[in-house]
């Protein structure tokens, strides 16, 4: 809730550059499914990449990895 900023955009993707997860907005969680919906997907390493414009307009862009596990 204290955080601001605009164009924001996530997304989520498995080891084989495939998208399972995109948002563009920041109060949507990813629930280990792909797109949210359907079967659970495989324990895996999945990357996420992540953007926005921060309360001073300036470009904000990242990236990392999420371990999914049960």
């Amino acid at each position: 809730e204290l955080f601001v900023a605009s164009d924001y955009k996530l997304e989520i993707f498995n080891r084989w550059g495939n998208k399972v997860f995109e948002s563009e907005r920041i109060i949507d969680r990813w629930n280990g499914r792909i797109n949210n919906m359907g079967d659970l997907i495989q324990e895996d390493v999945y990357l996420f990449v992540y953007s926005y414009l921060d309360d001073s307009n300036t470009e904000i862009k990242g990236n990392g990895s999420v371990t999914l596990s049960r």
